[in-house]
């Protein structure tokens, strides 16, 4: 929360350049990744937008490198975010297919950019899949980690946008 919203001195948050900007306004955002969360209300008419020329990308995730070898897998400990999984009070089999039952867990693992498919339990991690136990915070990787960029989501969402009036234009959404 800094800067005064001028393109010599901006603000030092998309979220923060919405809370700030007067209806009308166009926040434009310069190239770079941003991490975080921006609400646009109800009552709001804005133009969020890439400044001409710059990638401008929001990431959900953070990258993972405290990794230890556990037998046939990996384990990062500490970890913290957790997601709701929970579809109609924990009737997901109405909207997840069987063959596919960790659908309704937004939890994501990416290796070098790929993402790994979720399995239930630490048991079941094989190579090119991941498990998270929340109760023990941590993530179980089945493939090896070592030189590898290594990333888990862990924010939820990028943008909830209430107004029928605003515009969105010209940068990217990663790994929320």
């Amino acid at each position: 929360r800094t800067g005064s919203g001028t393109v010599s001195d901006p603000y030092g948050s998309a979220a923060y350049a919405v809370e700030k900007a007067p209806n009308g306004s166009t926040i434009v955002l310069r190239g770079g990744t941003y991490r975080e969360y921006v609400y646009v209300g109800f009552d709001r008419k804005l133009t969020v937008q890439s400044y001409p020329g710059e990638a401008v990308w929001f990431d959900g995730s953070s990258r993972v490198s405290n990794w230890s070898k556990s037998g046939a897998t990996w384990v990062s400990s500490g970890w913290k975010a957790e997601f709701d999984d929970d579809m109609l009070n924990g009737n997901a089999s109405w909207f997840v297919d069987p063959n596919y039952p960790m659908a309704n867990h937004p939890d994501q693992l990416y290796v070098d950019g790929v993402p790994l498919r979720q399995v239930a339990t630490a048991a079941q991690v094989v190579p090119g899949t991941f498990a998270v136990d929340d109760a023990a915070d941590r993530l179980i990787l089945g493939t090896d980690p070592t030189g590898r960029n290594v990333r888990a989501s862990d924010l939820g969402q990028a943008l909830n946008v209430r107004s029928a009036n605003s515009v969105l234009q010209g940068f990217g959404v990663r790994r929320y």
